[in-house]
């Protein structure tokens, strides 16, 4: 599938996905794998993206269970995946975790994602997997991380050239929620900043309404109408909240139910229409209270303890109050903030891990052909012997590998042994370990008798044999020698290695090669 057609059918999934229409996004995600598999198989990234994009889809419509399965019948791919796309696995993983209930594993995942994009290229795949980590963080209160994670998934996707409207709506519901969290302490001043925060945001998305799928312009517009409601304004919310209804977001997801009448509330409660703010209010809160729905919910009983505060009714708003505060309260912004302070510090240490990670696995690589090198196999062969079962090494190397890099040059030298270590990877199933040994040299280990194992590597030197070199290089022809000798009781890696070279070299002294022998010869 050309690749600018295949971005443009994944924008139209990620909308479809914040929208939650999900028949027709199961259509295009359908459509989308159906010409992978033509071309030759689903690679592993596009698998997870659109597994991604149908878990927040299941997500936004509250399925978390359905998200799960879905997040888990592509786990299995996820070692032969980008980094990119394992991020993307791992941010969506932590909101469906979130949607269980288990705020732990929630931000496990959501570390292991932040610590993986870390030293990432910018890419559209990094900005959506950072706003999702940002979402979750905000969803389990650590508000200030919340907020610098959103503030860079705008950044990258300013610089991969992603409409950053979305994530403007997303910063702003994260700034709200974080707003809405100091007032319930009464840290009015914190609060302020995050107020100005939400309408900077708020007009920013709103500005490119085209970038901004319907049920987040809808959004959007709640979340602003909630604010002027709550800060007694009720004709900037009245009109926020005209808009926000008017908005073609169907179907609505419940999460726009729910702001929509948290909205409606605040803002007939800045009207004094406090009866009808109370039943709204109210009718909400019964809908909630038992759930484990994003947070900013407490922010109802304290609506509601404000309006049997004004009507004089005290007992019924102490009640409202001590809701609001065993669920929101001094002593759990002090943990919120320790688990905040923990998972800056996962992040880096995971972040370092996976440096180490990388560095021990380059020192272990060939940088060439991706085979393991001479100290990897080294340090395998060492490890195995004495073996409990059949043992047997070839060593391979390029006739007259020389020629090849003075009559064509070092660039088509280069492709030979990468071409080679492909050949090693798609023909030698039975092999324990290959590796690039070094030069021109290569090493397969084999866990066969002699016979067997004599019979595997000619099949690897007869695909070398009959590639068509002659498409890299006019009148290029590659062979390979080899030698191979299987270890007895007492040989060791040394000696194994020894006794394999010394048939390869009685090969090439006398100027001859072993042709590939068919197996059933060998037998």
């Amino acid at each position: 599938m050309p690749e600018d057609r295949l971005a443009e059918r994944l924008t139209l999934a990620r909308r479809l996905a914040s929208e939650s229409r999900l028949d027709r996004l199961d259509q295009l995600l359908t459509g989308l794998r159906a010409d992978a598999v033509t071309d030759g198989g689903v690679p592993a990234d596009l698998e997870i993206e659109l597994a991604a994009l149908r878990a927040q889809a299941l997500l936004n419509l509250e399925r978390a269970a359905e998200a799960w399965d879905h997040l888990q019948g592509v786990q299995g791919r996820l070692a032969e995946a980008a980094p990119v796309a394992q991020a993307r696995f791992h941010s969506v993983s932590g909101t469906a975790a979130y949607w269980f209930g288990d705020h732990d594993s929630a931000i496990d995942e959501t570390v292991l994602a932040l610590a993986t994009l870390s030293d990432l290229p910018p890419s559209p795949e990094a900005a959506l997997a950072t706003a999702t980590c940002g979402l979750t963080l905000a969803y389990t209160r650590l508000f200030p991380l919340a907020a610098e994670v959103l503030g860079m998934a705008l950044l990258l996707a300013e610089q991969t050239g992603l409409p950053t409207a979305r994530f403007h709506q997303q910063a702003q519901y994260v700034q709200l929620t974080w707003g809405m969290s100091l007032d319930h302490l009464g840290l009015e001043e914190e609060c302020r900043a995050c107020w100005e925060a939400v309408d900077r945001h708020h007009r920013l998305a709103v500005a490119d309404p085209a970038g901004l799928p319907d049920v987040m312009l809808a959004v959007s517009h709640a979340e602003r109408a909630l604010l002027a409601g709550r800060l007694g304004d009720p004709v900037t919310g009245r009109e926020h909240l005209r808009t926000a209804y008017a908005a073609r977001a169907e179907p609505r997801s419940p999460l726009l139910v729910r702001v929509l009448a948290h909205a409606e509330g605040a803002v007939l409660a800045a009207e004094g229409r406090t009866d009808e703010a109370r039943q709204v209010l109210r009718r909400l809160w019964d809908s909630v209270s038992d759930r484990a729905v994003p947070a900013r919910t407490e922010d109802v009983p304290l609506l509601l303890a404000r309006l049997d505060e004004a009507d004089g009714r005290t007992a019924e708003a102490l009640g409202w109050y001590r809701v609001l505060y065993g669920r929101y309260g001094r002593t759990q912004q002090e943990s919120w903030q320790a688990r905040e302070t923990a998972a800056r510090l996962r992040v880096e240490q995971e972040a370092l891990l996976r440096r180490s990670r990388e560095l021990e696995a380059d020192t272990l690589t060939d940088p060439l052909t991706g085979l393991p090198n001479r100290r990897a196999f080294d340090a395998y062969l060492g490890a195995i012997l004495p073996a409990d079962g059949p043992v047997t090494l070839a060593v391979l190397d390029v006739d007259r590998f020389k020629r090849v890099n003075d009559g064509h040059g070092h660039p088509v030298g280069d492709e030979v042994l990468r071409t080679i270590g492909r050949l090693l990877r798609e023909h030698c199933e039975d092999c324990d370990r290959y590796a690039r040994y070094g030069g021109d040299e290569f090493v397969l280990s084999l866990p066969a008798p002699l016979d067997q194992a004599r019979a595997a590597v000619a099949a690897v030197v007869a695909a070398v044999a009959g590639h068509p070199w002659g498409e890299l290089a006019g009148g290029l022809r590659v062979t390979i020698g080899w030698g191979i000798a299987q270890a007895g009781p007492e040989d060791t890696a040394t000696s194994l290695f020894a006794a394999a070279d010394r048939e390869l070299l009685a090969a090439k002294r006398g100027r001859r090669h072993l042709e590939p022998v068919p197996a059933a010869a060998e037998r």
